[in-house]
């Protein structure tokens, strides 16, 4: 995007802790103002340890003195600035920070390690960039149904069963190892058979885990890339979903082949592909065309890239919407 996850990340901790510094500074303010003699116990003891560092620089020989007479004034004016406080009904924590997040202070960081509220906001921006439906967002392996699949033998022995078992394997694989996994995803069948949702779980899967996602059908990107070419007037948000789909960890492509066909859209399809395996960045495709179809609509060039760095996977299952929809009746 624009402004990349960790950017805006970024700019948020900083804008939280200004604002909470800004909200500081206020009830310093107003509480000095109701109650100078707050205001004038708490800049004693700002100068107390100023005081007492001198006192030490010329008497070095009296540290063991100055010391337990800085404690003891430390004390007194605590002591009095607490009276103060509870006299009037006065937080204690008026003149301090009061971080929204007490692990990492509001740094997104506990030590070397990205805090929980780090990871949540992580996740809320990359759902934002990825694209994916409300509906999408809630899928997963977990309730990734295999009773939808058939264990009756296609034409060529496999069953629907046995073939959307390995897809859901190698699925799992992939999220499980990203970085060190070498092949991308190319998902083939019907409509309803279960490409969507499996490329789905694997986007939430990976999403949950910090890596970012794009989900975007064929015909919308190559429309957007289609009014960038030819410099149409469009949303700003077109151009930045397009670099995304050059860049972000992984590129989900839905409906290839549903999209009207022409050679500007097949060099845009070998474009983003090319671009992609040459960024050693992964890609699913999924698309109701089988290999011979995907040759015609998008050159045997780009058909020979899918052979080269592409699990092809074929998705057999009678339509899963209209098996859930019979359900309800």
């Amino acid at each position: 995007m624009a402004q990349s996850i960790t950017d805006k990340i970024s700019a948020e901790y900083d804008n939280i802790r200004a604002q909470e510094a800004l909200l500081r500074n206020e009830r310093i303010a107003k509480y000095h103002a109701q109650f100078p003699e707050l205001e004038q116990v708490r800049k004693e003891i700002a100068s107390t340890g100023y005081n007492h560092a001198m006192e030490l620089a010329k008497n070095p020989d009296k540290e063991e003195e100055i010391r337990k007479k800085l404690q003891q004034k430390l004390a007194s004016l605590e002591a009095q600035k607490k009276e103060i406080l509870t006299a009037n009904n006065i937080p204690e924590d008026y003149d301090k920070i009061r971080f929204r997040c007490s692990i990492c202070q509001d740094t997104g960081f506990a030590g070397n390690e990205k805090c929980r509220c780090y990871k949540a906001k992580l996740t809320k921006y990359s759902y934002e960039q990825s694209n994916l439906s409300m509906h999408m967002q809630g899928i997963s392996f977990d309730n990734f149904n295999l009773k939808y699949f058939s264990d009756k033998p296609d034409k060529d022995g496999i069953s629907p069963l046995q073939r959307i078992e390995k897809a859901l394997a190698e699925a799992k694989n992939m999220s499980e190892n990203f970085d060190e996994y070498k092949k991308s995803f190319l998902y083939f069948g019907g409509a309803g058979s279960g490409k969507t949702f499996l490329a789905g779980c694997i986007a939430n899967s990976l999403i949950n885990r910090g890596y970012s996602v794009l989900y975007v059908t064929a015909g919308k990107l190559f429309e957007m890339m289609e009014n960038k070419k030819y410099n149409r007037p469009r949303e700003l948000s077109e151009d930045d979903l397009i670099s995304t789909a050059y860049t972000c960890d992984l590129l989900i492509v839905d409906d290839l082949g549903s999209e009207f066909p022409s050679k500007l859209k097949a060099a845009f399809a070998y474009d983003i592909l090319n671009e992609r395996l040459l960024a050693g960045k992964k890609l699913i495709i999924n698309t109701n065309l089988d290999l011979d179809q995907l040759a015609q609509e998008y050159t045997q060039r780009f058909v020979s890239r899918l052979f080269e760095h592409f699990y092809a996977m074929k998705f057999t299952s009678t339509d899963i919407r209209k098996q859930k929809m019979y359900e309800r009746l």
